[in-house]
């Protein structure tokens, strides 16, 4: 039997492939953001979204648990990047912006 690993990272058709330390912790912090404010726009204007069929009171719990994600993540970002990894609890507030919406 073959130990040759094809499916190996150092594999010349393999060696361009990403790995996890090639994506620094800022880039998928960067992501949740993103992601976390398509939530928030899907969940405040649901129409042709997937809330659209939802109640008020189940949009309102979605937009609480996007928003506990987000603090989470800022947590995260503060603790190994620093202040500048941040991540805002509402989108708005960077913006200087208190607005529930």
């Amino acid at each position: 039997m073959s130990n040759d690993d094809s499916r190996d990272r150092n594999a010349p058709d393999r060696q361009d492939e990403p790995t996890t330390r090639d994506r620094p912790i800022e880039t998928r912090l960067e992501r949740l953001d993103a992601l976390t404010r398509a939530l928030l726009a899907d969940i405040q204007h649901p129409t042709g979204t997937a809330f659209e069929e939802t109640t008020a009171r189940t949009r309102q719990q979605a937009r609480r648990h996007v928003l506990e994600i987000r603090a989470q993540a800022s947590q995260l970002g503060v603790r190994v990047v620093g202040p500048d990894a941040a991540i805002p609890y509402r989108p708005d507030d960077r913006e200087g912006r208190t607005n529930d919406g």
